[in-house]
């Protein structure tokens, strides 16, 4: 499920098309800092990370085709040169796909909670997916998390206690989160809307 479409875009790429090792270089043609947000849904994130750090490059991976069509639209209308998406299989792209020791940062706003106690082993950033994303950061290289689900905050703080690799450099709630990271995305105006107060993490890799 999920990789059956092909959405054609400049700004998208399919996973199955692509047996190439991730870089700025063969992407955008040049040397500049990669960082690769996981899920970025409909790209408005993506989109203000690009607008906002134009010295960087923002890759996104997404499975889903109905966010990527409005990507691709929002990308389209932009024409931002720092931005580019990945249809994939997540893990396996990164497993596959991005050298270890390789990216500046990565961006996870709003990851699937998977909020029934039953489907909580699928959630991403449980210890397994922390330490995929920490083998293919550089040194010092971040971390950006936000997620809605207290439950499974409290859960990555403290699995990242326990990973060696990984220092947890500060958490609270969103909206006291001073970083030119931390911009909008479409999820957390939601929750905005609906009362709720999404919470954060840094991790850095030490």
């Amino acid at each position: 499920m999920g990789l059956k479409s092909y959405i054609s875009s400049p700004y998208i790429k399919h996973q199955y098309e692509w047996d190439e090792i991730i870089t700025s270089y063969r992407i955008f043609e040049n040397d500049k800092p990669l960082n690769i947000e996981i899920g970025p849904g409909k790209g408005k994130s993506l989109l203000n990370l690009g607008d906002r750090f134009p010295e960087k490059n923002f890759v996104g991976m997404e499975k889903t085709p109905r966010c990527l069509k409005e990507f691709r639209r929002k990308a389209e209308k932009k024409r931002l040169s720092n931005i580019f998406v990945f249809h994939c299989f997540i893990e396996k792209m990164l497993e596959a796909n991005v050298t270890d020791n390789s990216i500046e940062n990565f961006i996870v706003f709003f990851p699937d909670p998977w909020p029934k106690k039953k489907h909580r082993k699928r959630r991403f950033l449980r210890k397994k997916g922390l330490s995929l994303l920490e083998t293919k950061l550089k040194k010092n290289g971040k971390i950006f998390i936000k997620t809605d689900f207290m439950d499974y905050w409290v859960e990555i703080l403290g699995t990242i206690r326990e990973l060696r690799g990984l220092f947890l450099e500060s958490f609270g709630k969103v909206k006291s989160w001073q970083s030119p990271f931390n911009v909008p995305t479409n999820y957390e105006q939601k929750y905005y809307r609906m009362g709720k107060e999404p919470f954060y993490l840094v991790v850095q890799k030490i």
